[in-house]
Formats: structure tokens, C-alpha cells, sequence
């Protein structure tokens, strides 16, 4: 014969599930914090940019076209910084970690980024 059921079982275990996951989310938030996304973003922005002045120039755009091209070029960065922008990818960043590592990973890497000090910023990158 099976024990009786404990009918606050599953609300014991699923509010252990919401902070462990709480928990994660946090370390998370400080681990893009740590690894400086923004930045890292932000640099991504930048070098679209020059990608993209540079495509236009390859193009030859004659003088008689270049307001064309100055209003087609404002708006792909107009929609590369509301789209792409930090704010929007950030969630979805997180969620990609969340979904792909453990706590103790996470933790791993946590340690990782602290122990490097400001040696791994994105201001010391080669690009």
C-alpha cells in the first residue's frame, strides 16, 4: 500500500523551482553584467556602421543620388538600433543561458569573469 499523498507537495517543490530559478536569474544578470554585452552591443553597432558606409561606397553613389542614400542609410541604423539594441537582446540573451546552463556552470563562469578582473572588458578587445 502506497502512502498518503501530501496534497502541499507540489506547491512545496514548484515554489523551490521559482526561487532556484529566481537564484539562476540573478547570477545570470550579473554575469552579462560582468561580461560587458552592452558594450559588446554597442561595438557591434559601431561596426555595422562602417560595414554598411563602407557597401554604400563600394557602390559608387553619385552625388545626384546621395540624399537617397543618406535617407536609406539613416533608416537601416535607426532599425539596427531599436532592433538590436541592448534593452531588446538582453532578455533573450539570458534566456539562452538559462536554457543551456546549469546553475553550477553558470556559477563556473561567474567565478571565471571575477577572477579576471577587468582584464576580459570589452574596452581591451583587439576590435
Amino acid at each position: 500500500m502506497l502512502p498518503p499523498r501530501n496534497p502541499y507537495r507540489a506547491i512545496i517543490f514548484s515554489s523551490y523551482s521559482l526561487a532556484d530559478e529566481a537564484t539562476k536569474d540573478k547570477k545570470l544578470n550579473e554575469l552579462v553584467n560582468l561580461m560587458d554585452m552592452d558594450s559588446m552591443v554597442e561595438s557591434m553597432h559601431s561596426q555595422m556602421k562602417v560595414m554598411t558606409q563602407n557597401m554604400f561606397t563600394q557602390m559608387g553613389v553619385q552625388s545626384s543620388e546621395q540624399a537617397i542614400f543618406d535617407e536609406y542609410y539613416n533608416q537601416i541604423m535607426l532599425i539596427i538600433k531599436e532592433d538590436m539594441s541592448w534593452s531588446k537582446m538582453e532578455p533573450l540573451v539570458v534566456d539562452i543561458y538559462r536554457r543551456n546552463f546549469t546553475e553550477k556552470e553558470i556559477d563556473d563562469m561567474l567565478a571565471f569573469y571575477k577572477g579576471c578582473g577587468s582584464f576580459l572588458t570589452t574596452s581591451n578587445y583587439p576590435i
